[in-house]
């Protein structure tokens, strides 16, 4: 029987450049894991050309590589996902990369407070950051969510394993960690939002975010009401603490979607018709919280245009 690795790193690819691939994947190898607690799992999401790095490279690096026809991120992380043999799991896009000071330090903090989830920050500057001198007591995440502005991005955080249960990323859906995150903050019960930056964050000029043609900006659009009114649904069905840190985020998701609407379609009448339509699905009022500044500013307006 295999023993179970302490950490899986599951590293969708597409189209990328190998010089890129190759320094996420050694940023991995050379942290403070052994080969045997340390699983590197690249799914191939359909790339034009299979992963070009030498394969006897893969295989002297103990690498798993699976390809499948282009699905899109989501299906190659459910694929990782559903090989993964670590406790933990640990997201990486292909052309990022880990700085392993840092990620060193997260993993000790981890295995130290057998936590549940782990979060940290990421930074778009090529250079190690400074360690912070402490960290916070774990706290579960639902009093983490009612607290704290969540960041929903799936690669900001490690998480246990056993913590999915059948919970997955929704496929052929944009901005899908925005889904897939608040749940599984939810079923923690020891969350560590930790002030270290392990993580580098490359630009990339073919993001969902920096496409800027009006079909694609529609169905970003579509597709983050899609997120907020899923996460509304069956809001009301949890218990208090859950609801209350559910709630909060839905809201302060409402706000972004009103803010990037009027961002990317230049547009109050389009801008309107989605509030409208929000509102139609449920989502009439937001709670009379300051959140943050943004939030709050955002929030008259929203309930303005909701109430016209």
């Amino acid at each position: 029987m295999q023993k179970e690795k302490v950490i899986s790193f599951i590293i969708p690819a597409y189209n990328v450049d190998e010089s890129l691939q190759k320094q996420c994947i050694e940023s991995i190898l050379q942290l403070d894991l052994t080969r045997e607690e340390r699983e590197i799992i690249v799914i191939d999401d359909g790339s034009e050309k299979p992963c070009p790095i030498d394969a006897d490279w893969w295989d002297e690096q103990d690498i798993t590589y699976l390809r499948q026809k282009h699905k899109g991120p989501s299906a190659a992380r459910n694929m990782g996902i559903g090989i993964a043999s670590g406790k933990y799991i640990q997201f990486v896009d292909c052309d990022d990369m880990l700085f392993a000071k840092s990620e060193n330090y997260c993993l000790d903090v981890l295995r130290k407070e057998n936590a549940d989830i782990l979060m940290f920050h990421f930074t778009r500057e090529l250079k190690e950051q400074a360690l912070p001198d402490s960290y916070p007591k774990p706290i579960d995440g639902a009093s983490y969510m009612r607290t704290t502005n969540l960041r929903g991005g799936d690669c900001g955080y490690v998480f246990r394993k056993s913590l999915l249960g059948s919970l997955r990323f929704e496929e052929n859906l944009l901005h899908e960690d925005e889904l897939f995150t608040p749940q599984l903050v939810l079923r923690a019960e020891k969350l560590i939002d930790i002030n270290a930056t392990p993580y580098y964050y490359r630009p990339n000029n073919n993001s969902i975010t920096s496409k800027k043609d009006a079909k694609w900006i529609k169905r970003r659009l579509d597709d983050f009401e899609k997120v907020i009114l899923e996460l509304n649904k069956g809001t009301d069905t949890l218990p208090y603490s859950e609801r209350e840190a559910m709630k909060r985020r839905v809201a302060q998701l409402a706000t972004d979607y009103m803010y990037n609407s009027l961002r990317l379609t230049k547009s109050v009448s389009q801008t309107k018709q989605r509030i409208k339509s929000l509102k139609r699905k449920g989502i009439d009022t937001l709670p009379n919280s300051k959140y943050t500044w943004k939030y709050f500013i955002i929030r008259k307006i929203y309930e303005h245009i909701a109430a016209g």
